[in-house]
């Protein structure tokens, strides 16, 4: 099928693009867009790379091999998700002197970027579970930080989020 207006003058830039770089661009490639032949840590730090370079090693080593099983199963990765945070991925964000890795949004991102592309499923798990340990670790008081983010950024312990509409809420409160 061909591409035309704007999509194709897209896909040439994304073929110039490639050529500049000596990238291959197939149909394949093709297919999946301009972004496959972008180099994801073009502008980063050597910090930056390292985090990502890290995650993405962990996803394609430890996730991806799984990811379908996972799926089909609906099997919760958790011993996975406890290797993640050996590396830091528990409480990326989360202060260090609570046992988190301190970094900036910019890193997380970066870093969740790298671990999606071995399962987005068990990536977004861990981005909630960041979310609410960073929750806690801002609003809460001292003594609730130093009970609970230590093992949440281990992911000795894990949280999520439950977000109901209204019915569902009504339907809860009258069960």
């Amino acid at each position: 099928m061909a591409t035309v207006g704007p999509l194709a003058r897209i896909a040439r830039l994304g073929s110039s693009i490639c050529r500049n770089h000596r990238l291959s661009f197939n149909r394949s490639t093709q297919r999946r867009g301009i972004a496959s032949c972008v180099d994801p840590s073009h502008g980063l730090t050597d910090e930056q790379k390292e985090f990502q370079k890290m995650a993405f090693d962990f996803a394609t080593n430890e996730m991806a091999p799984h990811m379908s099983e996972w799926d089909q199963k609906e099997i919760f990765p958790v011993e996975t998700m406890r290797k993640a945070a050996q590396l830091g991925f528990g409480g990326i964000y989360v202060q260090p002197e609570v046992g988190g890795s301190g970094l900036s949004r910019l890193d997380t991102s970066i870093i969740f970027e790298a671990l999606s592309t071995g399962c987005v499923s068990t990536t977004a798990y861990i981005s909630i579970h960041n979310m609410c340990a960073w929750m806690i670790d801002t609003f809460g008081n001292n003594e609730q930080r130093e009970r609970f983010c230590p093992d949440l950024c281990l992911m000795d312990s894990l949280l999520h989020i439950v977000s109901l509409n209204q019915a569902a809420a009504v339907m809860l409160l009258h069960f």
